[in-house]
């Protein structure tokens, strides 16, 4: 400053203390902005992690377990983990367990398992006539899998 020149008064104003609220305000904006970065590294990984479940067979597969042709429901199920699984056949109708077709098998990552159904309910009855999913359940505390694309359908024969 040059001598004999008024302070501007900008200078010579303090600045008032923040509130409580506005400190609140504050450290608030702080623990969210970190939260929404580290929420975008961790979208990140898992966008570049497999899914549980690989592969399945694909489309309808219709069988009449009763009948003549295709009497056994076969398809194929592809993990990305190694893991024990329960392999369940659910009704769509009900979502009710019909037959656990694997309970507590040992299924390594990136192999291709072949399973079989006779259309046969827990009980040794045949299940009744309709659409059945194939649900995968990952132990001992991952999650259960349904593959949306793929279906068992049960037909009876015609006499």
């Amino acid at each position: 400053m040059l001598a004999g020149t008024p302070e501007p008064d900008w200078a010579l104003r303090r600045r008032p203390k923040w509130t409580s609220a506005e400190r609140l305000a504050g450290a608030t904006f702080v623990v969210l902005t970190v939260a929404t970065l580290g929420a975008l590294f961790v979208a990140q990984r898992v966008k570049h992690q497999p899914p549980w479940l690989l592969e399945t067979s694909r489309g309808i597969v219709t069988f009449a377990p009763q009948g003549p042709g295709t009497r056994e429901a076969h398809f194929h199920i592809k993990t990305s983990v190694t893991a024990r699984v329960d392999v369940a056949i659910v009704q769509v109708r009900t979502g009710h367990v019909i037959r656990m077709v694997a309970f507590g098998y040992r299924m390594h990552g990136y192999r291709t398992y072949r399973l079989v159904w006779s259309g046969r309910t827990g009980s040794g009855q045949y299940a009744s006539t309709g659409s059945y999913e194939v649900r995968v359940h990952f132990d001992p505390s991952g999650p259960t899998v349904t593959d949306p694309y793929f279906y068992l359908t049960l037909v009876r024969a015609s006499k």
